[in-house]
């Protein structure tokens, strides 16, 4: 097992310190691990403020866990947030729910409704999220940077697949009114934006589990050079 690194108390409010500057090198008392973490953080998150956010969710995850708290919290105790899972099961029962003849309608709106409060998580609280994460992979086991990649380019390709899932309902719901008493009809079409809706939801389901294992595996993995 790799040697655990010695917590550092001052690195959360030294990245968030380093979050409003773009010059690092001025701020000469801020250690350099502080600032490669600090400006990792930055480049993973996207912009200052979603760093921001990052380390919030990391702080109120370490605040929320019992024990002491100068003591580095474990994977196992870092309560991560379930309003994503939680919309996805919704998401998921809106679009399991049985079409009525001649309901087709109010039965995308009603998965529209659903699919919305995805995606504003999905494009907020969850990307914040996977960013503060993928910073702490990174950091407890460097080896992982190849994996931590590939959860990055998944995170990219989950909002373009589920923006062609927003498309497919807009263009369902654009051609609800026309079809809907063509009971045939109406359950192929809705049918094929299912299939293509609970794709997406069986691959977000999927990343979530991916960064959860990797992200306990970057504390716990024999990188092979003793102790």
């Amino acid at each position: 097992m790799k040697p655990k690194p010695k917590p550092d108390p001052s690195l959360s409010p030294k990245a968030e310190q380093a979050t409003h500057s773009a010059n690092w090198s001025e701020r000469e008392h801020v250690s350099e691990q502080s600032q490669v973490a600090a400006q990792s953080l930055v480049d993973a998150a996207g912009s200052p403020e979603h760093a921001k956010h990052a380390i919030d969710v990391v702080e109120q995850s370490q605040n929320d866990s019992p024990g002491d708290a100068s003591t580095q919290v474990s994977p196992t105790t870092i309560k991560r947030k379930n309003h994503f899972v939680k919309a996805l099961e919704e998401f998921e029962t809106s679009l399991e729910t049985p079409l009525m003849s001649g309901d087709l309608t109010d039965w995308v709106t009603t998965v529209q409704g659903a699919c919305e409060q995805v995606g504003e998580l999905l494009r907020g609280e969850v990307q914040s999220e996977h960013a503060a994460l993928y910073v702490t992979i990174s950091r407890e086991d460097p080896e992982l940077a190849s994996r931590v990649e590939k959860l990055r380019a998944t995170d990219e390709q989950s909002l373009v697949d589920f923006g062609n899932v927003q498309l497919s309902l807009k263009q369902l719901l654009d051609r609800a009114q026309s079809v809907e008493q063509d009971e045939a009809k109406a359950k192929r079409l809705s049918a094929e934006v299912v299939k293509q809706a609970l794709a997406f939801v069986i691959s977000a389901r999927t990343q979530e589990t991916a960064i959860a294992t990797w992200f306990s595996e970057s504390f716990n993995r024999d990188s092979g050079f003793g102790d």
